[in-house]
């Protein structure tokens, strides 16, 4: 308790001893602390402008992927319906036991469209893949790894060629 009537006292005696510099000196060290607050004011809103403007640049560029994974998701589906056509051609061809060179061909073309059909779905997955629920119960999605979508490839294959 000392020490703070210690410093008041010396603080008036500073004040006593030269009153006019206090007089003049408050409001030009009023008005920069003013300053000061309202600078750091300015600069949090344009800090936020600039972290909202980065959100909306990374919005877009969620829904531009998204419009590319239903884009690469409507070939996916044409190219399915048309790799089932072409299966139901081929096996009516077989059954009317037609000639190797026709099979052949239709094996041919349906083995391209099957690939392509692959590679419309692995475009699409490409473009975005679900890693789960975050906190706020939402998907979180993020593009597609090389080996994710080299394994994913592999799973749909073999899974085309076991009949189970």
């Amino acid at each position: 308790m000392d020490a703070l009537k210690d410093f008041l006292t010396k603080a008036a005696d500073l004040y006593l001893a030269a009153p006019a510099f206090f007089n003049w000196a408050a409001p030009i060290f009023i008005a920069a602390i003013g300053g000061l607050i309202g600078l750091a004011y300015w600069l949090g809103g344009k800090f936020a402008d600039s972290e909202i403007n980065g959100l909306k640049a990374q919005m877009a560029a969620l829904d531009q992927r998204f419009s590319l994974a239903k884009e690469q998701t409507a070939v996916s589906a044409k190219e399915a319906s048309d790799l089932k056509s072409q299966l139901e051609k081929l096996q009516h061809q077989i059954t009317n036991r037609e000639s190797t060179e026709v099979l052949t061909e239709s094996s041919r073309v349906l083995t391209t469209n099957l690939n392509r059909m692959i590679s419309a779905n692995n475009a699409a997955q490409g473009y975005l893949v679900s890693t789960g629920f975050d906190k706020n119960g939402e998907l979180s999605w993020r593009p597609m790894t090389k080996e994710e979508a080299r394994a994913e490839v592999d799973y749909r294959i073999k899974k085309l060629n076991d009949p189970r």
